[in-house]
């Protein structure tokens, strides 16, 4: 596993949520079916721009290295400049059950960890729409408020891509610096020296990988 440069920063960035999903349709009615699989995965998509060659020889350092299969470390806070790298609410801390089921989509979260009014613990109603976490090694986004489940006593977050592989044990979420790793999806990149001076910016596509 190896660190990516921090600077310069990135031109752009797109981070895709990818869903293993088969559609068929048929020839003689035209009805079509969508057939949800459990794969759930993050894409990244990194373009740089102009730099100096201090920064681009260290990108380049990088790339080979990547090329032969390594695997890099990154998350939303990785970048400061950009809108969805702060979390928008206000949860301080939060532990995963060990019930959470995989390819779900969802957390389980013991009641004990807030109150509902926010009195405590962050509180329930302060998750915010789109913030990260990570747990278990992945990154997780969430899509939505909490519910609560009061047959089981716990409180389901809805989020993506949701766990692979279960937690031996009640498990705190990393709020701080969530990250995910990745890899290239293909095995080479192209650069040239005029790369330095933006005319050709290098975009690094890779895939999550687990």
């Amino acid at each position: 596993m190896i660190t990516l440069p921090t600077e310069p920063s990135p031109e752009s960035l797109r981070l895709n949520a990818r869903h293993a999903v088969a559609i068929t349709q048929s020839p003689y009615t035209g009805h079509s079916q969508a057939h949800a699989h459990p794969g759930r995965w993050w894409e990244l998509e990194i373009s740089l721009g102009e730099m100096h060659r201090d920064w681009a020889e260290a990108w380049i350092a990088a790339f080979i290295q990547l090329a032969a299969g390594e695997t890099f470390v990154w998350g939303p806070r990785a970048v400061t400049d950009v809108d969805f790298a702060p979390p928008r609410g206000s949860i301080t801390a939060v532990t995963i059950s060990a019930d959470t089921p995989t390819n779900a989509g969802v957390l389980y979260i013991d009641d004990g960890d807030f109150s509902p009014d926010g009195s405590s613990g962050g509180g329930i109603s302060n998750w915010a729409i789109g913030d990260y976490l990570g747990i278990g090694g992945t990154l997780q986004k969430v899509l939505g408020p909490p519910t609560w489940n009061g047959s089981e006593s716990r409180y389901e977050l809805p989020v993506f891509p949701g766990l692979r592989t279960a937690l031996s044990v009640d498990t705190a979420a990393e709020l701080d610096n969530p990250t995910a790793t990745f890899r290239l999806t293909a095995p080479a990149i192209d650069f040239f020296h005029h790369h330095y001076y933006g005319q050709d910016p290098i975009t690094m596509a890779a895939v999550e990988a687990f």
